[in-house]
């Protein structure tokens, strides 16, 4: 896989990297794999990723990505919703029981 761009400094639209970020935690890229297809900086594109998961708190996907998602990409997609959702609720248990 040939990276997009070679010129790391270049300033990304907020759209574009929405885009990114959906298609990663859709599950479609991982983030080594989008910081090759895009041509990004990992340390920027994880910095994105918190920025855009504050905004966006309830964690929800667009109905528009999930509706071009084919059958097999939908419960691959739904089955990593599932783990971070169980990961989350494991955590807040230690929490609960550490206060």
């Amino acid at each position: 896989m040939e990276a997009k761009s070679k010129n790391p400094y270049l300033r990304r639209l907020d759209s574009e990297m929405v885009k990114i970020v959906q298609e990663i935690q859709s599950g479609l890229l991982t983030i080594r794999g989008a910081c090759i297809k895009y041509g990004l900086c990992r340390g920027t594109l994880k910095l994105f990723i918190t920025k855009h998961s504050i905004r966006t708190f309830d964690g929800g996907q667009s109905n528009q990505l999930l509706l071009s998602m084919n059958e097999e990409q939908l419960n691959k997609a739904l089955n990593k919703r599932i783990q971070e959702l169980t990961k989350d609720l494991e955590y807040a248990k230690l929490k609960i029981i550490g206060l």
